[in-house]
């Protein structure tokens, strides 16, 4: 899941996080993340479905055959198991991940 962090955030260990940056939070518990999430540190992204894209009417059908509907779902996707199933090479689906995560970085700063 992609964050959104609403406050500046510091952690015991002294890694921070930045007011208005986003993060997958790696790495931290279920249970941290739903602290910060129910004080209104950190907030999920939300994003629109791949086929409201300008230019992605064709990548959004092929992936919503393998359940990938919105861009945190591409983000999140195991992309080596999703070139496989749809039998596409693994560096065209790394270009439409780079593709979405400067959409996901423009349309949420």
């Amino acid at each position: 899941m992609l964050y959104r962090v609403l406050s500046n955030i510091t952690f015991q260990n002294g890694e921070r996080l930045v007011k208005g940056s986003k993060s997958r939070l790696l790495g931290r518990s279920p249970k941290t993340i739903e602290i910060l999430l129910s004080r209104g540190g950190i907030s999920k992204v939300q994003t629109p479905p791949l086929r409201v894209l300008p230019g992605w009417e064709e990548r959004a059908k092929l992936l919503e055959s393998v359940g990938i509907v919105t861009i945190v779902q591409l983000l999140e996707a195991d992309l080596s198991e999703v070139s496989v199933k749809l039998n596409v090479p693994l560096v065209a689906l790394e270009r439409a991940v780079d593709s979405a995560r400067r959409w996901v970085d423009r349309s949420s700063n």
